[in-house]
C-alpha cells in the first residue's frame, strides 16, 4: 500500500503482504468512516466533548499513518476545538481524499 500524500508514513510497510493487505482495509474503512467523525466533530459545540471527538480522531488518524490529520487534530484539540481550529483538520481529511460537507 502506498502512502497518500497526507501521509507522513506507513505504518504496515515493513510487515508481511497479508498483514498490508489487512491493514490497508482498515484503514480504508476508517478513511470512509471520517465524514461521520467530522460530523461529530462539527455538531459538538466547542468545549470537553469537542476535544474529547478531535482526540479521538488524533490517536486513530496517527494509527492509520495519517499523521498530518492526526497533527491537525491535535492541535485542534490543544486549542479547545475552536471553529477557527478545525479549517486544518478539514484540510487534512480532504488530502486523505474524502470529502466532507
Amino acid at each position: 500500500m502506498a502512502p497518500t500524500p497526507a501521509d507522513a508514513s506507513d505504518p504496515a510497510a515493513d510487515q508481511s503482504p497479508a498483514v498490508q493487505a489487512a491493514f490497508a482495509r482498515l484503514r480504508s474503512q476508517f478513511v470512509a468512516g471520517l465524514p461521520q467523525r467530522w460530523a461529530e466533530i462539527v455538531s459538538t459545540p466547542p468545549g470537553p466533548s469537542r476535544a474529547a471527538a478531535l482526540h479521538r480522531l488524533t490517536g486513530a488518524a496517527g494509527g492509520y499513518g495519517l499523521t498530518a490529520l492526526g497533527d491537525a487534530a491535535r492541535q485542534a484539540e490543544m486549542a479547545g476545538g475552536t471553529d477557527e481550529t478545525l479549517l486544518a483538520v478539514r484540510r487534512e481529511i480532504e488530502a486523505a481524499g474524502v470529502t466532507v460537507p
